[in-house]
């Protein structure tokens, strides 16, 4: 529901009201930017703190022409213009409902996972495995990477299980 105001006595509702009670003038709808602006507290950091509705994951959320819009997508675009296609946003400070758009990259998607903290990303930014050893691009298995030594290292105790089973076996039935 669009928040609106009352240009006499600055009276504000958010339900369906059509006119103030006190005055009975008509209500006008606050515009988005001065809402959205109305709802940011400036942090030692320079972040926008998004004080408003927030998403379940932790992202901010403004009523924009009829529709729910990210917070900051809405800051991107209007303080920097629109997002380029086939990107989206990266928050550079890492805080979900920050909307400061300084702290706002446009970069792909594959990008801003990469930044991540999530296991793909960590896993994506590793140069080699636990054991030390570097890390290669698996020729059979697509974006995907293995480590040769440990493989083959793998590769033989496989081989040496697979040879003594067998040999007990032999020896079982003889």
């Amino acid at each position: 529901m669009t928040q609106r105001y009352c240009l006499d006595c600055n009276k504000s509702t958010s339900y369906k009201a059509t006119r103030c009670n006190p005055c009975n003038q008509k209500f006008q709808a606050i515009p988005a930017r001065e809402r959205f602006l109305t709802r940011i507290n400036r942090d030692e950091n320079e972040c926008w703190l998004w004080t408003g509705r927030l998403h379940k994951l932790g992202y901010s959320v403004i009523w924009v022409n009829g529709k729910d819009m990210a917070g900051h997508r809405y800051s991107y675009e209007l303080h920097k213009g629109p997002i380029p296609e086939g990107l989206s946003l990266d928050h550079l400070c890492r805080i979900r409902h920050c909307v400061n758009p300084d702290h706002l990259e446009a970069v792909t998607h594959k990008e801003n996972v990469y930044r991540g903290f999530s296991p793909a990303a960590i896993n994506a930014r590793k140069k080699l495995c636990k054991n030390g050893h570097p890390l290669v691009k698996d020729k059979y298995k697509p974006n995907s990477r293995t480590c040769i030594i440990c493989f083959k290292a793998y590769q033989r105790k496989q081989q040496m299980i697979y040879y003594w089973k067998r040999k007990e076996s032999h020896a079982i039935n003889g």
